[in-house]
């Protein structure tokens, strides 16, 4: 829906147009950096397609939303409602009960958070109206743009400023709010992106770089038309996955004391430490362990494990702590490294990296080749899927391709392509009769150029 159109719609709803503020949330597409953020490691994505939000400023502490998508029906809440004393945000969410699969929950976890964390002041409400092309489910970080938009809203009708990295932190915690313990890669992205440009985006502390996406090339978004929802099982392996990381760093510092200052998973890389240390380190790993066995192995740290065993139910097989292990150190190597070759314009060996990064999320049995550069290790997060693997394999047999992997979560969604502009009618035509038209689907491309972040606009 076009601005003005939106206006209009905001008028017929809320029967007023005054004092409108206009906000424009984009999606985003990480490239590299993959399941790796909240252990430290940098992120390589742009934004695309955009959330419209309009924001209005009430007199009392409602909270009211409509969406232009009639799937979403109207949600209004008060504030003082649901969060009448300042709590403690982390063991507050663990012993609320939210409704499960409703939208608003990404709104109110943005406005609960910041109430909370400006609880003294004297809050407002807002109206909003919202308006999205972002798709849902597709791994282009649609939940955390609607619940980035939600809280920029609420802090500009409270006249509260935050530093861009004090609010990125503070939406990543917010978002926890519905179950999902991520990090903040989304969150930078959506706020940090630069029209034109590659962002690469590091943590602890925060660092950006733009970096020339060279203007004969394009990323084209693919879509699986399989659903990634964070929503009950898929949610139960997302936070499994980021379980497996603490759980594997706790049992390497009980195998090497020496290592046991490492806070985050990305300081073990080549430039801290020898090649061959790093796999004698990744050795010591059993393939899988149940958590019968982990407590045994790590008694001392019960009351850790005893928290993080409450962020989702124990998967079967057991944690496949060395795949997890080698992915998370692998993918941060690749984050870390692939900035030269943005730099230096070596798209083909980027896209390399891309590849050998999709391959750490296919489903198979995880491969460790001891000569081989850690960058260049796969890893086996095992998140993706069939439908992902196919279009990935196709699209590397189109000229032109130079990466594809599967983006978001991961469990469906969409797959990136990297590729020369001249070619993208080819990818198209190789997709649509290899993929879509055996399964009986439209045709699901859509070629993307880097846009800008968050911003406010004006009229």
């Amino acid at each position: 829906m076009e601005w003005e159109d939106l206006i209009k719609k905001f008028k017929q709803i809320y029967n007023d147009d005054k004092n409108l503020i206009f906000l424009s949330v984009p999606g985003r597409v990480n490239l590299l950096g993959m399941h790796v953020d909240h252990r430290g490691g940098s992120v390589n994505p742009i934004a695309t397609r955009e959330m419209k939000i309009i924001v209005q400023k009430r007199i009392d502490d409602t909270v009211q939303v409509f969406n232009s998508d009639e799937r979403f029906a109207e949600q209004k809440f008060l504030i003082s409602e649901e969060i009448p004393d300042k709590v403690e945000w982390n063991q507050w969410i663990n012993n609320i009960k939210i409704e499960k699969g409703n939208w608003v929950n990404y709104i109110k976890a943005g406005v609960l958070y910041f109430k909370n964390k400006f609880f003294e002041n004297k809050i407002s409400g807002m109206n909003l109206l919202i308006d999205s092309d972002i798709p849902m489910a597709g791994g282009l970080s649609s939940s955390t743009a609607l619940n980035m938009g939600a809280s920029f809203a609420f802090l500009k009708v409270n006249d509260i400023s935050l530093p861009d990295e004090e609010f990125i932190d503070s939406c990543g915690e917010a978002e926890w709010y519905v179950g999902t313990r991520g990090g903040k890669g989304d969150q930078a992205a959506i706020v940090l992106s630069k029209r034109g440009n590659i962002s690469h985006i590091s943590f602890s502390p925060l660092k950006i770089e733009h970096l020339s996406f060279p203007e004969d090339y394009c990323v084209a978004i693919c879509n699986t038309f399989k659903e990634a929802k964070k929503s009950e099982g898929a949610k139960n392996i997302f936070n499994e996955r980021v379980a497996t990381y603490e759980i594997s760093l706790f049992l390497v510092k009980e195998q090497f004391p020496s290592l046991y200052s490492i806070k985050m998973l990305r300081d073990i890389n080549t430039k801290n430490f020898e090649l061959s240390y790093i796999y004698k380190i990744l050795k010591t790993l059993p393939l899988r362990i149940s958590r019968k066995e982990l407590n045994k192995k790590l008694s001392s740290r019960k009351k850790e494990l005893e928290i993080i065993y409450k962020t989702h139910e124990e998967l079967k097989e057991g944690y496949r702590v060395r795949g997890v292990f080698l992915f998370g150190i692998a993918e941060s190597e690749r984050s870390r490294i692939c900035a030269d070759f943005l730099r230096k314009g070596e798209m083909e060996k980027f896209g390399e990296l891309m590849n050998i990064s999709h391959n750490g999320d296919r489903l198979k049995e995880l491969e460790l080749e001891d000569n081989s550069p850690l960058y260049q290790q796969p890893g086996g997060y095992a998140v993706s899927c069939e439908e992902a693997d196919r279009i990935v394999d196709l699209a590397l047999k189109t000229p032109g391709v130079l990466g594809a992997r599967l983006v978001g979560g991961g469990l469906g969604g969409y797959v990136a392509v990297l590729l020369k502009k001249e070619d993208t009618e080819g990818l198209k035509k190789v997709l649509k009769e290899n993929y879509y038209d055996i399964k009986n689907l439209p045709l699901g491309v859509e070629i993307c150029f880097p846009q800008d972040g968050l911003r406010q606009l004006t009229f």
